[in-house]
């Protein structure tokens, strides 16, 4: 309630530069909107924002630039949707040194015999990636993997095209191949997967070195870092001969304001309808 009525007071003077700290992350939808509708208006006045928040999507909306702080440093300063990226890889290094601490943390040894038989009696929970790189045969072996896309920069932008390059040696050769991609994002969510079978390919005999592509012409998706893991396995999965799970990722950048987790093209359409056409369409709907 006092954050909604220091807002109120604040848009109804006339300033020259108007401060905004996290207003827009408290209440309920319409009140955001309402925020957002008066912000804009200043805009087109030409006043001066600044806005502290952590709602990346809202700076991509309604900022022109944006700069990125960590305790009072700056990150990255540039346009929003540069920012907003680096603003998420930021927060992932941060997760990833925190998770990491606490890996070189020695586990402590269990106090009594009793406690000790607790902990060897808990389930051990092993995902199925896990499961799967613990069966690896190497008969053919992942030796890289690479992705390849439109632009020379670090990171994708969404519609580009996007090329995964899978290395691989064979110790013998193996008619049977079955390669599979898929693609998660940070939550480990799967966002996308294939793999030759799917696509109706019957992989050639893998015989000592090569390179295998996966072409994806349009990768509709929007920020962020996302793992991808890849198989080989035979055409009936009952063999794994190599498999990196999440071992590899790439990144996307979105350089314009629209939001969520995919990208769709779209086009506005205006039509003129004469009144005639439109006051004899409304008369047919009523009668």
């Amino acid at each position: 309630m006092y954050v909604r009525l220091g807002f109120a007071v604040a848009v109804n003077m006339d300033p020259d530069i108007l401060l905004i700290d996290e207003v827009l992350a408290v209440g309920d939808e319409l009140f955001q909107r309402k925020c957002i509708d008066r912000i804009r208006q200043f805009q087109r006045d030409g006043i001066t924002i600044i806005f502290v928040t952590h709602a990346a999507d809202i700076v991509r909306q309604i900022c022109d630039r944006a700069a990125v702080l960590d305790q009072g440093k700056m990150v990255a300063l540039g346009k929003p949707g540069e920012a907003v990226r680096s603003f998420r890889e930021h927060l992932l290094m941060r997760e990833r040194h925190l998770e990491a601490q606490q890996l070189a943390e020695p586990e402590p040894e269990p106090e009594t015999a009793a406690a000790a038989e607790q902990v060897s009696d808990e389930p051990v929970v092993v995902s199925i990636g896990e499961l799967h790189e613990s069966r690896r045969t190497l008969k053919i072996r992942i030796t890289e993997v690479q992705f390849e896309h439109e632009t020379t920069a670090k990171y994708m932008t969404p519609g580009d095209s996007l090329t995964v390059h899978i290395g691989y040696e064979t110790t013998q050769p193996v008619h049977d191949a079955m390669i599979g991609v898929a693609v998660y994002n940070l939550r480990g969510e799967l966002v996308f997967g294939t793999n030759t079978s799917m696509l109706g390919i019957d992989a050639p005999s893998l015989d000592g070195t090569g390179v295998i592509d996966f072409v994806f012409s349009d990768v509709p998706i929007t920020d962020g870092t996302y793992p991808v893991t890849i198989g080989i396995t035979n055409k009936e999965e009952t063999t794994v001969y190599d498999w990196w799970e999440q071992r590899c990722q790439f990144e996307v950048m979105n350089p314009g304001r629209s939001v969520g987790i995919i990208t769709l093209p779209a086009r506005v359409d205006f039509t003129e309808v004469p009144a005639e056409q439109a006051q004899s369409a409304r008369s047919d709907a009523t009668s």
